[in-house]
């Protein structure tokens, strides 16, 4: 790496001395001396390196009290030590290195075609604006340390593919589960409804009317065959024929309980925000099964919902 060499304030001396000779425009005055040393002084701390360098020249020729000029020489000397600089490489979409690039920085035309040479600019971060020989333009922040010397900033126009508009037509994905040997296969499909009733309240819906409907014919027979037996064998009647009485009796309670929750929860469903739902079918179809039992009746509901 090679090191840049310290410029000291002789050099910086020497330098202004070929900047200010005698074919130069008017001398300043002590006033205006002083209005550099203050803008130069103030531009410095803001960063405004460049602009401050401008002002420090002025305040450190030789027609200024000996004070000022030293002391503008010497801020000069640390301000150019400062001052970073770049340098622009382009290449076109075709790999190959290029000149014809315009160069924007934050807004104003820094360069109007590459020329491989360093130029200064203010530390900071500044937006880089970079137009090729056919109009392709790219852009970036590029952040400047201050003391940077000769960084070299590569800029490629490389070719650019449209991305893939995606089809109309396109259709939502559908997961299939298996499910363990010997169980009825079941596959689950994912969509997005649109606001209306869930598919779920018309199946609890359905349930609901069948167990009210059953349970309303098995307590209508139940009292059929209950007056049938006071009537012919009242009091003395088999205590099978009773118990088959009495077990459809209570089926029919069960079959109504289990249809009023299932219009319950149905009623619930329609009322609730519709949304995103998952339907499962399956080979099987809903079953309802009643089984009498010692000390009652036992129903159950199977199937897939």
């Amino acid at each position: 790496m090679t090191r840049a060499r310290p410029i000291t304030v002789a050099t910086g001396l020497v330098a202004l001395a070929t900047w200010a000779g005698p074919a130069d425009a008017a001398r300043v005055d002590k006033k205006t001396c002083i209005s550099s040393s203050e803008s130069g002084q103030k531009l410095r701390h803001d960063g405004k390196l460049r602009a401050a360098r401008e002002q420090l020249l002025i305040c450190a020729r030789p027609e200024c009290p000996a004070v000022i000029r030293q002391d503008c020489a010497q801020f000069l000397n640390e301000v150019t030590i400062s001052t970073p600089s770049v340098v622009i490489a382009a290449r076109d979409t075709n790999g190959k290195e290029t000149l014809s690039v315009k160069v924007t920085i934050d807004g104003e035309v820094a360069l109007t075609k590459l020329d491989g040479k360093a130029f200064n600019i203010d530390p900071g971060v500044h937006a880089f604006r970079y137009e090729a020989e056919d109009g392709t333009v790219l852009q970036e922040d590029v952040g400047i340390r201050e003391g940077e010397k000769n960084r070299v900033i590569y800029v490629a126009f490389h070719k650019t593919e449209p991305e893939p508009t995606p089809s109309p037509s396109a259709t939502p994905a559908t997961t299939a589960t298996t499910t363990p040997a010997g169980a009825a296969p079941v596959t689950t499909t994912t969509t997005t409804t649109k606001p209306g009733i869930p598919a779920g309240a018309f199946v609890f819906g359905g349930i609901g009317l069948v167990g009210v409907g059953l349970g309303t014919f098995l307590l209508v027979t139940a009292g059929s065959d209950g007056s049938n037996l006071r009537s012919t064998c009242a009091p003395s009647c088999s205590h099978s024929d009773v118990s088959a009485a009495r077990n459809k009796a209570l089926i029919g309670d069960v079959a109504i309980a289990v249809g009023g929750v299932s219009l319950i929860a149905a009623v619930w469903m329609a009322l609730s925000k519709p949304g995103t739902e998952k339907t499962v079918q399956t080979t099987g179809g809903l079953r309802l099964d009643v089984a009498p039992t010692p000390g009652g009746a036992a129903i159950g509901l199977r199937g897939g919902f």
